[in-house]
C-alpha cells in the first residue's frame, strides 16, 4: 500500500468528522433560536393582553368617575361649599392612606 493511504484516510475521516460536528452545532443553533423566538413572541402577546386588560380597566374608571363627577355637579347644592370640619376630616383621612403626618385639630388645615 501506498505509504500516504492512512493519513490521507485519517484526513478525511478528520474532515467529516470535523463537517458533521459543525453541521450539528448549527442545527442546535437553530433550535436554540427558535425556542428563544417562540418564548418572545409568547412573552409579547401576554403584556399584550396585559396591556389591553389594564386599558379596558383605566376606561371602565374614567367612564364611572365621569358619572360620578356629573352626579355630584346636578345635585341641588353642589355649588355649596363644604363646611371646614368635614373639609379638614377629609384631608386628615386621605393624609392618613397617603401615609403623612395628620394635623391637629388646632392647626390651620394645609393647602395642597
Amino acid at each position: 500500500m501506498n505509504r500516504y493511504a492512512f493519513p490521507a484516510a485519517a484526513v478525511v475521516v478528520a474532515v467529516l468528522l470535523a463537517l458533521v460536528l459543525f453541521l450539528r452545532h448549527q442545527l442546535q443553533t437553530a433550535d436554540a433560536k427558535a425556542e428563544a423566538a417562540t418564548a418572545q413572541v409568547q412573552v409579547e402577546q401576554e403584556a399584550s393582553k396585559e396591556t389591553e386588560a389594564l386599558r379596558q380597566q383605566t376606561i371602565i374608571i374614567r367612564e364611572r368617575g365621569d358619572v360620578a363627577v356629573q352626579h355630584i355637579y346636578e345635585t341641588p347644592d353642589a355649588e355649596t361649599p363644604v363646611p371646614a370640619s368635614v373639609l379638614s376630616a377629609w384631608r386628615s383621612g386621605i393624609d392618613g392612606v397617603r401615609g403623612k403626618e395628620t394635623p391637629k385639630p388646632g392647626d390651620p388645615p394645609a393647602v395642597p
